[in-house]
Parts: structure tokens; sequence; C-alpha cells
């Protein structure tokens, strides 16, 4: 499906505007995980005299003759300016300003804001539906724990497939993972064995990762990498975070996440 472009003579703007129901106005919120997605002010308090969040149009519903000009194909998001698409939580004081004084980089910086939540939701939605085996929490205690001596005396690993997999662009991200796969691959390839003898946990937890990783619904490896590291430490509020992202480094060297570049 083709990226939808505004011209004046289509007909995209709604004649009427749509009420929008409290439980779409939370969707929205949640989207921005209610800050402003354009300050990063929080946007929601307890109570509902704190609320300073407006629901925005991102093409505005009634374009002026002034915006039908510089708004000239622009790309547009959602079947109509009603859509839940073309709309998004923010602030008060910028809602004011983008509404009062839209600029075409405005415009598209917003278009870009709304498109990576959406991916960021449906990620997170894909997410939620997979479980991981409870034995998991017992590997990633065992490295939360693990004293300074303990650590002195593990066998390091060299990380050799790591930079067939993760492009030069995200060397932050390669860095990281290799340091950790150098310090714990082998101690932790131990404890997921040691879950049982038949190696059976290990291949279940194996294939939950991949699933993971395959629900990721976009293609930028540090977004993909810290959406699982995010999902496992999820499934238990007491894991650390940090080992979260240690034993998600093991997967990406033991082949369950991320692919070889091509």
């Amino acid at each position: 499906m083709g990226i939808k472009v505004y011209h004046k003579d289509i007909d995209y703007c709604k004649d009427k505007r749509r009420n929008i129901p409290d439980s779409e106005k939370i969707m929205h919120l949640r989207e921005v995980s209610f800050r402003c997605p354009i300050c990063s002010r929080s946007i929601y308090g307890k109570n509902k005299k704190d609320k300073i969040y407006e629901i925005a149009h991102i093409f505005p519903h009634s374009p002026t003759e002034h915006e039908k000009e510089i708004l000239d194909g622009v790309e547009l998001l959602g079947e109509d300016s009603e859509s839940y698409e073309n709309k998004i939580a923010l602030c008060e004081t910028c809602h004011h300003k983008y509404d009062t004084d839209k600029t075409i980089e405005e415009y598209n910086n917003l278009v870009s804001i709304k498109k990576k939540l959406s991916v960021i939701q449906k990620t997170d939605d894909e997410l939620a539906s997979i479980n991981i085996d409870n034995d998991i929490v017992k590997v990633l205690e065992v490295v939360a724990k693990l004293s300074d001596e303990e650590f002195d005396k593990l066998e390091k690993y060299k990380s050799l497939k790591i930079d067939n997999k993760i492009e030069d662009k995200y060397s932050l991200l390669k860095r990281k993972i290799k340091h950790y796969v150098s310090e714990y691959y082998l101690f932790i390839e131990e404890q997921l064995r040691n879950l049982d003898e038949k190696e059976k946990k290990f291949k279940i937890i194996a294939n939950q990762i991949n699933t993971a990783y395959l629900s990721c619904c976009t293609e930028d490896k540090d977004d993909v990498f810290n959406n699982i590291v995010n999902w496992l430490n999820s499934k238990d509020v007491t894991l650390n975070y940090d080992a979260c992202v240690i034993v998600v480094s093991f997967f990406v060297q033991n082949c369950e996440v991320f692919d070889e570049v091509a």
C-alpha cells in the first residue's frame, strides 16, 4: 500500500469533528507514554484538574488556505482527518503553537513521530501476547547476584558472530553486546543448560526469545534490542534490568536475535 499524499482536490478533511471517547483518549495518552512527544512535558496527572493535554489533528481538520498551500504534497496518515492515525496527544502549549504557526517542517516532524509511536505500540501489543518460561527468572537472578569474585573467575568467550549481525551504524549497540557476550556467554549457557538434563527448557526459552524478535515491527536494531529487553524485564517486576540486557545479548550471539547482514 503506497503513501497517501495530500492534494487540494482530494476528499480528506471531514466536515464534522468526531467526538473522541475517553477510551480512545487513553489510547492516545498511552501511545505517547503520557508525555508530550514534542517537549517531553508530562501531560496527565492523577486528578482530572491536572489535565494539560489535548488531542491534536496532525493534518488540520479545517485547513486554512495558507495551510492548504504549504501542506500541498505532504504525506497523510489514516483515511481522513478524523482518523485515529491523524491525531496525537500534545500538551496544550505545543498544540496551540502547532495550530497557530504551522510549518511544513513541524508537520513532517509530527508525522514522523506518530509513525514511530505507531510502530512501538504495535510491537508492544505483539510482545504482550508472548510468554516466557518462568525458569528464565532463575537464570536472570543468578546473573544479577554474581559477585565480583565469581565474575572475575568466569571464562571469557570470543564473540565471533556479532560483527556479521550488526552494521557499523549501530556501533554502540554492537560494542555493548560484544562486551556482554565476551564476559557472560559461557556462564549463561551453562545456567540455561542446567535447567534440565535434556535441554528442553533451553530450547523452549530460545524459541520464545526468537518469537519475540520476529514479532518486533521495526528494522531499527537499537529499537528491536531495547524492545526485547523491555519485554523480558516486564515479565517479573523483581527482575534486574541489566541482567535482562546481558541475557538478550547472549541470544544475539546464540542466533535467536538478529539475522546475519546480507
